[in-house]
């Protein structure tokens, strides 16, 4: 399937760079196997994105907010039970990756190699990731510039997790991007995890499937996000609650 999407406010230059390309390739391109074009939008249409195609996405056009493009377009399922041979070999693969990253000594040219090979090129230059690593589909994870994640996270990312420039993933974060069907405990119910520029997200804090952190937004040791948090605001406790704003 062929999905075109034209982008408002983007320049032709920054076409298949930066985190509104990879946002749209992620949610677009791993959902429904597409083949992706962007183009830039003309017109008065403020920030949103127009989307065409078929099959999954209806014949019609389709136009839709950002938020609205995360919450409802990227809410899927999946069920392991239909895993094919490609897609187990890959898992073996990266969980193979996984244990010899947390087996090598970090700071070293080693360890850096073995972070790359088990993001690629969803790894943004600058980016830390701290041993301890824990999680699944490494591939649906995308790393923007600067980023730093502390020790011992853990990304279940089969809907996806995207960290973009600057944040700050603390000791212990657990960042959820699937969930169990209550009626058919081994299907997957899959909502992207979207961590904004410059957030922070405390130790131990957990965010789950479906949520946004806002830019620069700060999130406090031990919370349970359930609902997005808007940009520059501090959130705290089970459920996450607003504190105040930064």
């Amino acid at each position: 399937m062929d999905v075109v999407v034209f982008v408002k406010d983007i320049r032709t230059d920054e076409i298949g760079k930066g985190i509104i390309n990879q946002e749209v390739m992620h949610r677009f391109g791993s959902l429904y196997k597409a083949n992706i074009r962007i183009f830039r939008l003309n017109g008065k249409m403020g920030k949103r994105f127009r989307i065409w195609g078929n099959g999954a996405l209806g014949e019609a056009p389709y136009l839709c907010t950002r938020n609205e493009m995360t919450k409802d377009m990227e809410a899927f399922k999946v069920d392991p039970r239909q895993t094919t041979a490609e897609e187990h070999a890959e898992g073996v693969r990266q969980a193979q990756v996984l244990f010899k990253l947390n087996h090598t000594m970090p700071f070293t040219d080693e360890y850096y190699a073995r972070v790359r090979e088990l993001f690629g090129e969803n790894l943004g230059e600058g980016a830390t990731v701290m041993p301890g690593l824990t999680g699944v589909c490494f591939d649906k994870v995308r790393i923007g510039r600067n980023v730093m994640i502390m020790n011992n996270c853990l990304m279940m990312s089969r809907g996806g997790i995207t960290i973009e420039d600057g944040a700050m993933i603390a000791a212990n974060v657990q960042l959820i991007a699937n969930n169990h069907d209550l009626q058919d405990r081994t299907i997957l119910l899959c909502k992207p995890v979207h961590i904004c520029r410059n957030a922070w997200i405390g130790a131990g804090a957990t965010i789950l499937p479906g949520v946004t952190v806002g830019e620069n937004a700060v999130v406090a040791a031990g919370a349970v996000v359930t609902k997005d948090v808007a940009p520059g605001t501090i959130v705290g406790g089970n459920p996450a609650k607003f504190i105040k704003n930064v």
